[in-house]
């Protein structure tokens, strides 16, 4: 099977979940993660600029 090659988009979620299930270390370090400074800030303050249905 082909290996992606390009960057891995992540979001706040994935950012978390990988953190709790141990997998952040391994998920960067076989992919380049790309993300945005909106999900940065998320995860250090736990402030999200979304509608509760979101």
């Amino acid at each position: 099977m082909a290996r992606h090659s390009g960057p891995v988009l992540v979001d706040t979620n994935v950012i978390l979940e990988a953190h709790r299930v141990d997998a952040w270390r391994a998920l960067t370090g076989g992919y380049r993660v790309e993300t945005v400074e909106e999900c940065v800030t998320e995860t250090q303050t736990g402030f999200q600029k979304r509608r509760p249905e979101q």
